[in-house]
């Protein structure tokens, strides 16, 4: 046990898409996040007036039963997020961005079709052909008379609903990866220096895929975005002086979980039923799943998707472990190996409740997904 889990650490780390960049330890004054429902801590649910994600099946307007991802990294940095509808201030708070069902271009409908929502460009410069949107962050800048914090973490994870949401409406994988591109492209040109992007999970994986017969055509979008998306970063990179980016692959750390789901503390999802569907299959879009039996979020112990398509919070929690051993440990201590163990060690127990050091196997798969070998 102890030496698959400090392989899983090795893992969650070794694929960072280590583009060279500024490469310094940083300490974030601010946090701002742009992306979809993985991502979003609140705006559908401000925007829709408490309606979605059910309150009755999902926490604290996230889609999932507990605090998500984004939510565990800001904590580490010690910040917590706001969601854009309910900010009040730019310069001094830390601001979620993220809308559920959001594609990466300006705006477009939500999966079950009955609203219009932020792209991820749309989040961050708005959409001239939808003037109804909220705020963009550069148009709340722009009031405010002020530019970018260049001192600030940006975040951006989007794709997903380009793929899942079916043609007309879906966009192909070159369009999304540019998409992604132009997003931290105008974050760039607005004063935005350091940014954390990351790749898709494989979406095949999902049981929503599975049930509706589309995994191989799911993963077939998914590996092919996720590579045009590191060549994107990497032209980015080499064109945007003084640009800093960590890319961790978290295609492959959602792997890792799903190959050894027993070390992780979950069920195997193969070995339940509706392809493990979660407790609240059927709340999502009860338009078209009109099936939730739920009253109250589940705490849905080993569970790992929550619903046909979004995971647990236990899921987030490696998540966002993953991504700040990524930003932090690897990037402060990459070639001192020492020295990268005890901040893996640090952080793990201080900020995730985690002490991976006495979970071998977890460590060393986690590490060999998130570290390249540069």
């Amino acid at each position: 046990m102890r030496h698959v889990c400090l392989r899983v650490l090795g893992a969650l780390v070794i694929t960072v898409l280590s583009l060279t960049g500024a490469h310094r330890a940083l300490a974030y004054d601010q946090i701002f996040v742009f992306g979809d429902s993985v991502s979003d801590s609140g705006n559908v649910f401000i925007g829709s007036g408490g309606l979605t994600p059910d309150p009755m099946a999902y926490s604290d307007g996230r889609f999932s039963n507990g605090l998500i991802w984004v939510d565990r990294l800001a904590m580490a940095y010690g910040e917590s997020l706001t969601p854009s509808l309910a900010a009040t201030d730019l310069s001094t708070q830390s601001v979620n961005f993220a809308w559920g069902g959001s594609q990466t271009g300006g705006s477009n409908f939500t999966p079950d079709g009955l609203s219009i929502v932020p792209g991820l460009n749309g989040q961050i410069s708005g959409d001239p052909n939808n003037p109804f949107l909220p705020p963009s962050f550069s148009e709340i800048l722009s009031f405010a008379g002020t530019g970018a914090n260049p001192d600030a973490l940006y975040i951006v994870w989007s794709g997903s609903n380009d793929f899942i949401i079916p043609p007309p409406n879906g966009i192909p994988p070159e369009v999304s990866a540019a998409n992604i591109g132009n997003a931290i492209t105008t974050l760039y040109d607005l004063g935005a220096r350091h940014f954390l992007v990351i790749n898709l999970p494989d979406l095949g994986s999902t049981p929503l895929a599975q049930l509706a017969g589309l995994a191989e055509p799911l993963s077939a979008a998914t590996a092919a975005f996720n590579a045009l998306l590191a060549a994107e970063l990497e032209s980015l990179e080499g064109s945007l002086p003084g640009i800093d980016i960590v890319a961790p692959d978290m295609n492959a750390l959602i792997a890792t979980l799903l190959a050894y789901p027993e070390v992780f503390g979950f069920i195997d999802p193969a070995s339940q039923p509706v392809f493990g569907a979660g407790p609240a299959s059927g709340c999502l879009i009860t338009t078209i799943f009109p099936f939730c039996e739920l009253s109250e979020p589940d705490p849905a112990p080993g569970a790992f998707w929550y619903d046909e398509q979004h995971p647990t919070t236990a899921v987030h929690t490696w998540a966002g472990l993953g991504a700040f051993i990524a930003v932090r440990c690897v990037r402060e201590d990459f070639r001192r190996k020492r020295k990268y163990v005890k901040c893996v060690a640090r952080a793990t127990r201080k900020y995730f409740g985690v002490n991976l050091m006495a979970l071998d196997k977890e460590s060393q798969l986690i590490g060999k997904a998130m570290r390249t070998g540069k």
